[in-house]
């Protein structure tokens, strides 16, 4: 016996107008770094010019599978299409942004080296950063994972 779909929510429906825009915004950013045009794009994943476009602005969702294929094929991890773009921000509110998960006290002691140009000082705090960094990408890449699976799961129903 067939399952009958579940009616979405409204609150399910607009996460999934999000990811759209941002799949898309991102399938837009690589094509245009790559300088290819939309229609090389739907050579390489097998689709219509005009389904490149709608992607891109975010009517339609990228399949998963044409999501791998990027992937093997520019050498990216499956959480490139899934992220925010902070492009729209100048670099100082950019660096903002990747401050805001580092601690004040270590945020002020690096404005300070700076400051003074105490090298050894700034060495020191920015590998302090980075392991931070590397933290908040890692957890960024988990919340991108866990969106990735609950879509798939309400793709199928809510069977797992």
């Amino acid at each position: 016996m067939a399952r009958k779909p579940r009616k979405e929510t409204p609150e399910v429906l607009a996460k999934k107008k999000e990811m759209m825009k941002v799949v898309g915004k991102n399938l837009k950013r690589l094509r245009l770094q790559k300088e290819i045009t939309q229609e090389e794009m739907a050579d390489i994943l097998g689709i219509k010019a005009s389904t490149v476009s709608r992607i891109e602005r975010g009517e339609i969702m990228l399949s998963l599978s044409h999501i791998a294929r990027l992937c093997v094929k520019y050498g990216l991890d499956f959480v490139y299409f899934f992220r925010r773009d902070y492009s729209h921000l100048e670099a100082d509110q950019r660096t903002g942004v990747l401050l805001g998960n580092i601690s004040p006290e270590l945020q002020k002691q690096f404005e300070q080296g700076l400051k003074n140009g105490d090298e050894l000082l700034l060495q020191k705090l920015l590998q302090e950063m980075e392991k931070v960094l590397r933290f908040f990408l890692l957890q960024a890449k988990i919340n991108a994972r866990s969106q990735e699976i609950k879509f798939l799961k309400e793709e199928n129903g809510g069977v797992e």
